[in-house]
């Protein structure tokens, strides 16, 4: 059957829609990324960084603890730079 666009409906949801009446979560329940994202505030933590950076000079960074996650991330996936840099842009479970 033809699935027609609810016009109540954002198109990002329409990707994830099953049929039911709650769309897909975005990350698997109890998926390694799913732990991740719940853990990862708890064990890298800004603060634990901040020796390597002059508060009072230069912009400001990303904060030290994602761009740590995102190293683990590419760490366990066995990701290039460029890869990782590419499934943080375009990859939910990055997000």
């Amino acid at each position: 059957m033809l699935g027609r666009q609810d016009p109540q409906m954002d198109p990002a949801d329409a990707v994830l829609w099953t049929g039911k009446i709650e769309p897909k979560p975005l990350v698997e329940k109890g998926s390694f990324h799913d732990r991740f994202a719940a853990v990862r505030a708890m064990i890298l933590r800004d603060e634990d960084f901040e020796h390597w950076f002059d508060a009072e000079h230069g912009r400001r960074s990303i904060p030290p603890s994602v761009v740590a996650g995102s190293f683990l991330l590419a760490l366990r996936e066995g990701c290039s730079d460029l890869e990782a840099e590419q499934r943080m842009r375009y990859d939910l479970r990055w997000k």
